[in-house]
Order: structure tokens, then C-alpha cells, then sequence
């Protein structure tokens, strides 16, 4: 890990010896998945190895490293920012690079980045002649491709015009000199009688881009009527399947578990053995170790290594060939891979997988990954530790300590209420840890514990005393701040907990009724309406596909003129291509961090906060009223500002009654403070004027 650490490092320094190790390491995976370490590694390093767009899309070592990980299946915003830089500049003669780049779906987040590398593919083999599968039309030759209006004309029986993008995204292309496209064409020789279809499959599989799903069809359109008859064709290519099945049926029929050459065999002629004899289990271990990084086989892989546990339990043989298996295999190489492979066995198996974890990864490997399931699993875990070097005490510490550090899921965090232990007192005694875990988002086998966490929140007098340690002042103050601010609690459910709370420590109603004093001290969220947020993101949006696309052609149609130096319309171009960007920059930092609201559950009561409507009565006797909003929120003629105006900032947190100094100097006293009304409502909820 140490060696690929140091060769992202240079290669975001742009060192070619480590570019070209990059892409040697992925061409050495192609065939398989990238263990998932180096994959979270690589993606963590995108930033810095494309942070310089325009110069990388010059770069032939970086355009290649750029096209091998969007092959990968790597997505970054930068990334497909090069790889619509260097579609420009290889593309530079199409009319239209911009309509290319949306043919591409580069910036279209719906189009993954392993989805434009195959249009982009496709798109390179469209000349004239190519051969094109259709899968209503057939097989067809391209006769014209119009760049202008982005049309793209190909002969079937009868000749019809497509557009680009539908070429691209839904049918297959072969370069007019690939075999299969010699075939088509019936130039002579091209077909070998003596191909079987095992060896036209591969050449389909091979010389189409993308490779097409319905091989028969295809196979069909290319051999008849040129190459054979179609009775010919069936006979041809029923025999060669039925030769296939039969073969396989029977090897399965006669084949035992000791027999077995992959984990479906396997995981078949497992069903019903009952003992197993050491003597046989030799070549068990090369069918784990081949299969153990396939992708595709880890369902097999679990199941069937669950059973022979199940069967043998941790005979030497067994164990040996577990502690052998890969480290960083698909059934376990990261927390989530872990949690697929658990929740895809039936409870019987259970015990048996999490002994076999223990055996190849360690019971403290074991426990970090416990943390992380469902809660149902913990019962079966406590029942398998007596038997490994840990024991429930481990499991409880590792828990505790991941509350504490607001780690813990909401899974954990109620097995770890039900232990009832003293030794968890203090941490519950902090419900901020409880407020963080219920803030995350949860989904699936998560639900069931999350709503009983929940549940306890609300409902649960005992819970509710130990996040208020006992009753301590202190105790009842955090919780009471952290019930009114919390935005995981409706509003009823808010009032509702703290009416529980007076009940439980009656004592408590000054502080719960304390308004004044909670809402002083409480942070301003960063907010802006919904209708500011749109418009940010439609400028967003436009500057991505419009000005940016419109900007890169300027400099590409500039730099035309030669001479850089004295060239004013290249510099003008760099100009506007830097504010370009910079404005992308601040647009998208602001989009992430700031939240969009109606301000509809804005409680207004005698303090100025977003959201709300201000009267003041100036030192001239006149009256004025303003309607306090979020960070982007302005309109001087409806008397709207936002809270970071200087008018804003002086309004925010005065009270009823309230003298103060406007930024003009001039004195004021705040006469009132309102909820919205209704128009200014409708104008913060609409998305257009």
C-alpha cells in the first residue's frame, strides 16, 4: 500500500514514471475488480492528480490515465471536466464540440462515467461504412453522418436516420475493417466454415462496442443468407448448444463435492452431505484461492464455506485453507462488503461465517465489523465469542467508545442501552452523542433499530433520565437545548419531550419556558430561501453546459490565430475562462453548505431571527418594515434582506423595543416582530419570477 501511496503522490506532482505505473496497474486489473483499498485510495487522489484541467487535456500520458480510470469506473467532477477537455482537443474538427460533449453525457450525472467511455468508443469507430446492430433493425452500414445537425444515416433494409445520441447509447458499432464487419460485407473468406459459434460469439464480443447482449440475433444477421441457409444456421447452432448442455448436465450429474471445479458445482453437491473426508479436500483450496477475487463469486464463495464449516467445523484443513484467502476479497474487504455478505445468508449459516471471519481476519477485525450490522446479529455474535480470544466485555468497550466519539450506529447504540451496564452511564449522560446518531441518515435492516432509538428518545422515562444524568441541572439543561434546536424532532414531537421532561423533574418548567434565553444563544443555520437556491443552481448548471463548453471553443478558436503573446482574444478567452471557474468554484462550495428553506417552521417570537418580519420607527418618527431572510435573499424594493447585510447583522438578535444605530447612523427601535405574511411566503417558494 506504501508503493501506491508514493506513486499517487507523484503522479499528482504530473511525474510521468508514476502517470505510466498508474496506468499499468489498472490495465493489470482490467479483468477484474480493484481491491477495494487501492480503489478508495485512487479516489481520494483525484483531486490532486486533475486539479489542472486545460493542461492535462494536453497531456497524452494524463489523457490515457483519464480514459483508463473512467474504463475503472472512478467518478470525479474533475475528471469528467478533462475528459471533456481532451474531447475537445481530440475532436477539435467536429462542428459542434458542445453538442458532442452532451452526446457523450459528460456532465449528465444520471449518465455514469463507464457510459460515456462506451459512447465515446462507439463514437470513434462512426465512419462511413461502419456496421452498425440495431436491435429492431438489424445489422445496417453507416451511409452519411451529418455533424452539423448531429444525424446519423445508416442502410438497413431500408435506409433510416437516427441522431448521435441514440447511436451512441443504444446501438452496437465495428469498424468497417473488424472481421465481423468483413463478414457482414461478404467479402470473400471472411467466414471460415470450420468457426464454430463459440469462436463468432467472441469475435462479436470483441469487435462490437458496445459488446451486444443478443448474440443469436446477430450471429443470424451476419451467416444468413450469405454464409449458410437458415435450416443450416439452426442445425449449427442448436448442436453446438446442445453439445454445451449436455456436457454440462452430465459433469453436474456425475460430479460429487470433491469433484467439483467452481463454487456453483460446489455449492450444488454440497446439498445433503452430511460427513466429508479429509483425505478429498486437496482441491478444494484452488477453487477458493482462483475464485476468492472474483466479484461474481462471492455469494457461492459464503454459502459454501459456510456449510463445510457447518459440516467440519475447524478441522486443520479447513482452517488452513480460510486463513489463506485473500485479505482484501469482495466477501470482506470493507465494512459494506462484510454487511452484503451477512445479510445474504440464512440465520443457520451465521454462526458458522462469523467463526470462519474470526479464523481468517481476528476477533478484534471481527469486532469493528459487528459494529457495523444490523442489530439482530449482535445476539449471534455474543453467543460465538466464548469460543475466540474475545468475549462480550471487548464487544461493549469498542461500542462505548465509538458513542462516545459519535461513531456508533444507532444498531450499537440500543444493544448497548440494553446491556444496562454502569460502565455506559456517563456516555448516555451526554445526549448530544444520542442527537448525533439519530441525525444520520439511515435505510433497509437499519430502520428497525433507529426507530426503537428513537422510540426511547420520545418515550422512555428511564432513557430519558439517564441522558439527564439523574436530573442534574446541568443534565436537564443540555437536553432541554438540545430538544428545541434539534432538527431530527417534528415540532410536536419537540414539544411533547419537553412537556416528559417537566414531568419526569418538575423543577425543570423554568428552563423549558426559558425562550428568551435559548433562542440568544442559538447559531444561525446557514439558509437561504428556495427560490435563491434554484437560481443559484440554474446559473450553476448553465455556466457547466453553456459557458464553459462556449468559453473552451473561444480559446481553442483563438489560439488558432498563433502567437499567443500578442493575441488579445486569447487572453480575453483565459480571462473569462479564470472567472469562469472561479465563479463554478464558489457557486458549488455555497450549493453543498448552504441548506434551501421555505422557513415555513421558523417559530417567531420576540426575537429577530431569518425568517421573520421587523417593524422599525426611525428617530424621524417614520415607520419602516423589513422581512429578515437567508444568506442570498435581496430585494430592495419588497423590502427583503438577508441576515449578513450590515442592515441584517444589526437586526439579528435584538428584542422587542429595542434601540439601535442603523448603518446609516441613523437610530431606530424595533416596534414589532412578525411571522412572514403570506406573499413574502410565496415569493421565498417560488423557483422563477
Amino acid at each position: 500500500m506504501t508503493d501506491i501511496e508514493e506513486v499517487l503522490l507523484q503522479a499528482s506532482e504530473k511525474d510521468k514514471g508514476a502517470i505510466n505505473k498508474l496506468i499499468g496497474m489498472l490495465d493489470a486489473y482490467q479483468t477484474k475488480a480493484l481491491p477495494a483499498a487501492i480503489q478508495k485510495m485512487i479516489a481520494e487522489n483525484l483531486g490532486l492528480i486533475f486539479d489542472d484541467v486545460e493542461n492535462n487535456a494536453q497531456d497524452e500520458a494524463m489523457e490515457l490515465l483519464a480514459l483508463k480510470l473512467a474504463d475503472a469506473g472512478f467518478e470525479s467532477m474533475l475528471l469528467r471536466d478533462t475528459l471533456a477537455a481532451v474531447s475537445r482537443r481530440v475532436y477539435s474538427s467536429y462542428p459542434d464540440p458542445a453538442g458532442l460533449i452532451r452526446i457523450f453525457g459528460i456532465f449528465d450525472q444520471s449518465t455514469s462515467i463507464k457510459d460515456i467511455r462506451r459512447r465515446w468508443q462507439a463514437f470513434a469507430l462512426l465512419v462511413e461504412k461502419s456496421v452498425i446492430w440495431n436491435g429492431s433493425y438489424g445489422l445496417g452500414t453507416v451511409t452519411e453522418i451529418d455533424p452539423f445537425s448531429d444525424l446519423i444515416y445508416i442502410k438497413f433494409k431500408r435506409t433510416q436516420h437516427f441522431s448521435l445520441l441514440q447511436a451512441v447509447s443504444t446501438m452496437a458499432v465495428a469498424h468497417p475493417d473488424s472481421t465481423v464487419a468483413k463478414i457482414f460485407m461478404k467479402k470473400e473468406k471472411a467466414f471460415n466454415p470450420r468457426m464454430t459459434v463459440k469462436d463468432i460469439r467472441t469475435l462479436v464480443r470483441e469487435e462490437f462496442v458496445p459488446a451486444p447482449q443478443d448474440h443469436a440475433r446477430l450471429i443470424e444477421a451476419l451467416l444468413v443468407p450469405n454464409w449458410m441457409h437458415e435450416r443450416n444456421f439452426k442445425e449449427w447452432l442448436g448442436a453446438a448448444t446442445k453439445k454445451k448442455k449436455a456436457v454440462e448436465s452430465t459433469k453436474a450429474k456425475h460430479r460429487s463435492w470433491h469433484e467439483a471445479r467452481s463454487l456453483e458445482e460446489l455449492k450444488i453437491a454440497l446439498q445433503g452431505v452430511k460427513t466429508i473426508d479429509d483425505s478429498l479436500t486437496t482441491g478444494l483450496q484452488r477453487i477458493y484461492y482462483r475464485d476468492a477475487m472474483k466479484p461474481l463469486a462471492t455469494s457461492n464463495l459464503v454459502k459454501t464455506l459456510a456449510t463445510l464449516w457447518t459440516i467440519c467445523g475447524d478441522r486443520p484443513w479447513l482452517v488452513e485453507l480460510i486463513k489463506g484467502l485473500p485479505e482484501d476479497m469482495p466477501a470482506w474487504a470493507s465494512e459494506e462488503d462484510y454487511l452484503k455478505s451477512v445479510t445474504s445468508l440464512p440465520a443457520t449459516m451465521l454462526p458458522a461465517w462469523f467463526q470462519i471471519s474470526y479464523v481468517a481476519r481476528g476477533g478484534e477485525w471481527l469486532l469493528e465489523m459487528v459494529t457495523g450490522l444490523p442489530l439482530r446479529y449482535f445476539a449471534v455474535v455474543e453467543k460465538i465469542l466464548p469460543t475466540t480470544d474475545r468475549t462480550v466485555d471487548d464487544l461493549f468497550t469498542l461500542v462505548l467508545r465509538k458513542l462516545k466519539k459519535g461513531k456508533a450506529s444507532a444498531d450499537a447504540t440500543v444493544w448497548l442501552w440494553r446491556q444496562q451496564r454502569e460502565d455506559a452511564e456517563a456516555t448516555f449522560a451526554n445526549p448530544n452523542v444520542i442527537f448525533r446518531v439519530l441525525a444520520r441518515t439511515v435505510r433497509g435492516d437499519f430502520l428497525k433499530a433507529y426507530r426503537e432509538l428513537y422510540k426511547l428518545l420520545i418515550d422512555d422515562q428511564d432513557f430519558q433520565r439517564a441522558l439527564m444524568n439523574g436530573g442534574t441541572d446541568k443534565g436537564i439543561h443540555t437536553l432541554v437545548k438540545l430538544v428545541k434546536n434539534s432538527t431530527v424532532l417534528q415540532r410536536g414531537e419537540q414539544q411533547s419531550l419537553l412537556v416528559k421532561i417537566v414531568r419526569i423533574f418538575p423543577d425543570a418548567q423554568s428552563i423549558v419556558e426559558d425562550r428568551k434565553k435559548v433562542v440568544a444563544r442559538r447559531a444561525i443555520p446557514k439558509s437561504t430561501s428556495i427560490r435563491s437556491f434554484e437560481a443559484r443552481r440554474q446559473e450553476l448548471t448553465k455556466i457547466i453546459n453553456e459557458k464553459i463548453p462556449k468559453n473552451s471553443a473561444a480559446i481553442a478558436h483563438a489560439r488558432s490565430y498563433g502567437d499567443l503573446r500578442e493575441n488579445a482574444e486569447f487572453k480575453a478567452a483565459k480571462d473569462e475562462q479564470r472567472l469562469l471557474m472561479a465563479r463554478r468554484g464558489e457557486l458549488e462550495r455555497g450549493l453543498k453548505e448552504i441548506m434551501a428553506t421555505d422557513f415555513s417552521d421558523v417559530q417567531v417570537f420576540d426575537t429577530v431571527i431569518p425568517g421573520c418580519t421587523v417593524e422599525l420607527e426611525l428617530e424621524t418618527g417614520d415607520r419602516e418594515i423589513y422581512y429578515v431572510l437567508g444568506l442570498w435573499d435581496s430585494n430592495p424594493e419588497m423590502r427583503i434582506l438577508s441576515y449578513e447585510t450590515p442592515l441584517g447583522k444589526s437586526l439579528i438578535g435584538k428584542h422587542e423595543n429595542d434601540a439601535f444605530q442603523m448603518p446609516q447612523n441613523v437610530a431606530a427601535t424595533i416596534k414589532a416582530i412578525q411571522p412572514l405574511p403570506e406573499a413574502i411566503k410565496d415569493w421565498v417558494s417560488a423557483t422563477s419570477d
